[in-house]
């Protein structure tokens, strides 16, 4: 049996799976569609065809020697395609519901699960969910058009043998973490000199007193005694998501063709500009997630290909916007080269959890919906809070969609709303005049 590392996302899909409450689900993602006209004994094949052709789907998750592995199953029964042959919306969210409880369940798996349901004569209704640690939102384009080409060789007679990638995800974390660990010295010894000065840290009572003026007196925030093992033990948080007005996208659309940049760099650059008010700080360091989908070998995996980047920016009040969104983009290319593939080659840095805002951004050339527009309303939910403040960022047709999650030991949802608040004013301001020094953007700010 082949037993791989873990890349750092699914390391935390990891500890948030076992950090659920009893009844709360795990992290999936759902592929829906209604297929008419097929067989189902060939559906079932193609599916089988799939979850041999990806390693990544046949993976379950062991603790050896106090180090979590991924090992990989052979094709057996319990990887089979489920087939109901009668259909009605409330016996499939049953189902499904079932299903998605006994995914908690990392050691045994299957952490696919495919169910065929008759609706009427000719029509049926796929559901398939996946785990989110043995996929990712890029994965979902992969699995719905291998499983429509196997389907179509199998209907066909044609061999599906040969449909095996060169490289799969245990292989692709291996050979990364091999190089990493190589060249692991020279990283830390990058980012030690980076952030020599320490006046990165993020104080979260300084945010807290910015945001709310006078601050109430029940809450205090010793976020200097707070370290990472802190909050791991104590994994409480929520998420605030919201969508930017339609307009202001459609002005950041055109921020990004005048300055020649990308809605990635756009919304770092707000990200620094935001920790700068918030703090008082000019030296900013942010952790983000990399995708390495962007490499033609990766382009046919499933699975988290993610590795561990620390932006580190050096504001000047002098400077313009348009400068500092410059600087921020050669920042983003130089930690590519300095990446952190290990989340444990992070405790040499001597990080807490306390030093940086955590972002992560999906664009939406990426994304499984990204022909779609954004409708969902905002919501909240529980979330794993490792880190006292994080940002994602889902690029939609017509919007880009923020969920900020944070730790309920530093932020309250008054809190949130403010910051979310002055970070969309932060994106508009910057759509005004990106000649602008920064010292006058930032006093201009509410």
């Amino acid at each position: 049996m082949k037993q791989y590392p873990l890349s750092p996302r699914q390391l935390e899909d990891w500890k948030y799976n076992y950090n659920l409450k009893p009844g709360v689900p795990p992290t999936i993602m759902r592929i829906e569609t209604d297929l008419a006209g097929i067989d189902i004994g060939t559906l079932k094949s193609a599916f089988s065809s799939l979850i041999q052709k990806h390693e990544s789907l046949r993976t379950t998750f062991r603790v050896i020697e106090n180090q979590v592995i991924q090992q990989v199953e052979e094709l057996s029964g319990k990887f089979e395609l489920m087939y109901v042959d009668e259909y009605t919306p409330s016996s499939l969210h049953t189902l499904s519901e079932m299903v998605i409880r006994e995914m908690k369940d990392l050691e045994n798996g299957p952490l696919i699960r495919g169910i065929a349901c008759k609706k009427e004569a000719g029509l049926y209704r796929l559901h398939i969910i996946v785990h989110h640690i043995i996929s990712d939102q890029w994965s979902v384009n992969i699995i719905k058009n291998d499983l429509q080409q196997l389907y179509l060789k199998h209907a066909n007679n044609q061999a599906t043998h040969n449909e095996i990638p060169s490289e799969q995800l245990g292989a692709y974390i291996l050979s990364k973490t091999a190089f990493y660990n190589e060249h692991h010295d020279n990283v830390i010894s990058y980012w030690e000199s980076k952030l020599e000065t320490k006046s990165w840290h993020s104080d979260y009572d300084i945010i807290h007193r910015n945001l709310l003026s006078p601050p109430p007196a029940e809450r205090t925030f010793p976020w200097k005694g707070l370290t990472g093992t802190d909050l791991i033990a104590n994994p409480t948080g929520e998420a605030y998501t919201v969508a930017i007005s339609e307009h202001l996208y459609e002005q950041l659309q055109q921020l990004r063709y005048n300055e020649k940049s990308s809605m990635l760099n756009i919304l770092l650059t707000a990200i620094n500009l935001l920790g700068a008010k918030l703090t008082n700080n000019r030296q900013i360091l942010i952790q983000c997630h990399h995708a390495c989908r962007q490499e033609a070998i990766t382009a046919n995996i499933i699975g988290n290909l993610l590795g561990k980047l620390l932006i580190f920016t050096d504001i000047h009040p002098d400077e313009s916007i348009s400068a500092l969104m410059n600087q921020t983009g050669r920042r983003y290319q130089e930690a590519t080269s300095h990446i952190i593939f290990s989340s444990e080659k992070l405790n040499p840095l001597e990080l807490t959890t306390g030093n940086f805002l955590f972002f992560n951004f999906l664009p939406k050339e990426m994304q499984n919906n990204s022909l779609y527009n954004y409708k969902e309303p905002a919501f909240s939910s529980n979330v794993w809070a490792e880190s006292p403040l994080v940002c994602q960022a889902f690029e939609y047709k017509n919007t880009v969609v923020l969920k900020w999650s944070y730790h309920l030991q530093f932020f309250n949802r008054t809190l949130i709303e403010l910051l979310a608040a002055q970070f969309e004013e932060i994106l508009e301001m910057m759509t005004g005049d990106s000649q602008t020094d920064i010292k006058s953007f930032l006093n201009n700010l509410d």
